[in-house]
């Protein structure tokens, strides 16, 4: 068995003790940096329609990612209680991550810290 991880078990705190999409946040500052509206942007594919947005509206489609990036580092999300969890089950030696986030390597990093883990990086 291999799992999984998509983005639904990707979650950042709300500041208000509950947790919202790590996508969906993503969206709406992205949204802001790039002035588009993100006003119904709210399912699974949020950033995805960001992104669109931004692109229909003449902006440079190499300009996304690196900015992704540099707002994922300035959110600096914890890793979810769920990836830990996952990381900890030993018996799982391959990790398939379908988004862009390295909390599954942090997670693995961290909670695999004492025998050598290996190293994946997001495609």
């Amino acid at each position: 068995m291999i799992p999984l991880v998509g983005a639904e078990l990707l979650t950042v705190s709300d500041g208000a003790g509950g947790e919202l999409p790590l996508m969906r946040v993503l969206a709406q500052k992205l949204a802001e940096r790039v002035r588009v509206s993100s006003d119904d942007c709210t399912g699974d594919d949020a950033l995805h329609q960001v992104v669109c947005r931004y692109l229909q509206r003449g902006g440079r489609r190499e300009e996304v990612y690196p900015r992704i990036c540099t707002l994922l580092k300035e959110l600096a999300p914890t890793v979810p209680p769920i990836l830990r969890d996952l990381a900890r089950i030993r018996h799982f030696n391959v990790f398939v991550a379908t988004t862009f986030a390295s909390l599954l390597v942090q997670a693995l990093d961290e909670e695999r810290s004492r025998r050598r883990a290996p190293r994946l990086s997001p495609a």
